[in-house]
């Protein structure tokens, strides 16, 4: 299996699996007397794509709807997320509508809007590691970027807005929280330079800071590591740039000890921390045991029932209530229990039940092999189920982060 991010390979792999006894790669690229320069092309020429109908309608709705500024975010993630095959094609069409404000907040003939629009596009690919050589769009001048500007990336980073509400929270820090928030203060004042980082055991919600970003997502930190194993960060992408620190060896190490979470149960924390320094005894494929008081016997439904009450109390007199929610959550390894509570905790709620279904279909299956059915059937990791159950008052969960400088991504 190929992705479609990957590019020649998924299309070359397409083409193979259609066009029987192929002699040679121009024979691959070739379809009735012409040959083209790319397996993409050849793949749509020979009608092995699916034409981008659903892509097309939404982004005539949005040039409807939305400035333009709003449409060329929507047209990169539409690049980045949903492969479509005829990128030109979507360009030529909504060219004038992602350029329209221009014409009126700078003064540019016309030869230079496709430009300027090629480099506000490239500053939102390069949020996504991406840009715009990526795509089959026009080629960006070398002298439309400035050199000596600094990458949007970094700029993203020394513009981080800090709450209010966060620097209320600085009375709330507990001691270590306070030692490591002084020292670093200490450095801001007097007007020096540091570099630091907080270690805390089990995890400081990085995501929740404004900024934040997990060591996965800022790293590119595979999720499976293996021996082999290396962190996907190309030396001559700007990231690379903005980790690239000759200040390394000079970072300050600030511990956090205090699980502020399980503040009130000394046993849990140090069991988290003997979990999250690995000194915890294990069994077989490193599970670890759970202490019989924090677990309750599988007894069938009445177990889950009785988990529910616990973590909801009184759910139905609630479902308006915003700080109960996000003070409670059930975490399942499995989507077919992720499923299951769901369907059983929107029953507590009060109101009108709403059965939300998807629009989907089976790339490439042009003779209909796949019903509706099937496709319905499957239960994707990162797809929502295909009948969402949703009531007034019920908490949804954003699925995908797509755009960080509109505050639509949190990093991860």
């Amino acid at each position: 299996m190929v992705s479609p991010s990957e590019e020649d390979k998924f299309y070359l792999r397409l083409l193979l699996s259609h066009v029987t006894g192929p002699t040679s790669w121009e024979y691959i690229l070739t379809n009735n007397g012409t040959t083209f320069n790319t397996f993409k092309k050849s793949t749509k020429d020979k009608g092995f794509l699916e034409i981008d109908h659903c892509i097309h309608d939404c982004l005539v709705e949005a040039a409807s709807l939305r400035m333009p500024y709003a449409l060329r975010r929507l047209f990169v993630t539409v690049l980045i997320f949903c492969e479509p095959t005829d990128v030109r094609g979507l360009w030529n069409e909504f060219f004038t509508h992602m350029a329209e404000d221009y014409q009126t907040t700078n003064n540019v003939v016309e030869s230079n809007l496709t430009n300027i629009l090629l480099k506000d596009l490239n500053e939102l690919l390069n949020l996504h590691d991406k840009k715009i050589g990526d795509y089959d769009l026009p080629s960006l001048p070398p002298n439309t970027i400035d050199r000596d500007a600094i990458p949007s990336i970094i700029q993203e980073e020394l513009a981080v807005d800090i709450p209010n509400e966060d620097i209320e929270y600085v009375a709330k820090l507990n001691n270590d929280q306070m030692i490591a928030f002084k020292t670093i203060m200490n450095v801001i004042v007097q007007k020096n330079s540091g570099v630091f980082f907080v270690d805390g055991p089990g995890g400081t919600a990085a995501t929740l800071l404004p900024g934040g970003r997990t060591a996965h997502s800022r790293f590119k930190i595979p999720i499976d590591i293996q021996p082999s194993s290396i962190c996907g960060i190309q030396k001559q992408k700007d990231l690379a740039n903005l980790i690239r620190c000759h200040l390394w060896n000079h970072t300050k190490i600030l511990r956090l000890r205090q699980n502020i979470r399980s503040l009130h149960d000394q046993e849990f924390a140090e069991f988290l921390i003997r979990i999250g320094d690995g000194v915890e005894p294990t069994k077989l494929d490193d599970m670890v045991r759970l202490p019989s008081h924090i677990a309750i016997p599988s007894e069938g439904e009445h177990s889950i029932q009785a988990l529910i009450q616990h973590i909801f109390p009184n759910l139905e007199l609630y479902g308006w209530d915003a700080p109960y929610m996000v003070q409670r959550a059930i975490l399942t390894p499995t989507n077919d229990d992720v499923q299951k509570f769901n369907d059983m905790i929107i029953d507590q709620f009060p109101g009108e039940e709403h059965n939300l279904l998807p629009f989907d279909e089976v790339e490439g299956d042009n003779n209909n092999l796949y019903q509706q059915e099937f496709s319905n059937s499957i239960a994707q990791g990162s797809f929502p189920p295909h009948i969402l159950n949703m009531k007034k008052g019920a908490p949804l969960m954003l699925l995908r982060n797509l755009d960080p400088r509109y505050r639509l991504c949190n990093g991860t």
